[in-house]
């Protein structure tokens, strides 16, 4: 068996869109945990969050693929462009049915999840995307 080997990073985090601004505060310690933006939290017992406020998804991805997933996702597909660009690994060039790839996240998808909830009980089973 052969070793695993590490050819290229990729992050899309709240200290960092890149693997050199994520490193480089990571490094300087700053603190990337704010008041959430995103909706109206005062409800909640939690106010503050890691968000990724610079990170615009028409940057990545086409509008089809943007409507049909969520924020999660375009990260991930961000996250994933950089990290085949840093190991200078063309996909075009090589089987990708003999490529491997190892991809971590702390959380994913609620919001295509709540999304997909809604719709089946507004709306019925058939408004579900498939």
């Amino acid at each position: 068996m052969t070793a695993p080997v590490v050819t290229g990073v990729g992050v899309v985090a709240p200290s960092g869109v890149g693997t050199e601004p994520y490193w480089r505060s990571t490094l300087d310690g700053e603190l990337h945990v704010r008041p959430i933006e995103a909706f109206d939290a005062s409800g909640y017992d939690t106010t503050i969050a890691g968000q990724v406020p610079n990170f615009r998804s028409e940057d990545y991805l086409d509008d089809r693929l943007a409507i049909q997933t969520d924020r999660w996702t375009w990260m991930a597909l961000a996250a994933t462009e950089f990290a085949l660009a840093d190991a200078r690994y063309e996909v075009a060039d090589r089987d990708r049915y003999h490529t491997g790839v190892a991809f971590g996240s702390g959380s994913g998808g609620v919001e295509f999840g709540q999304r997909e909830i809604q719709a089946l009980w507004s709306r019925g089973r058939r408004a579900v995307s498939a």
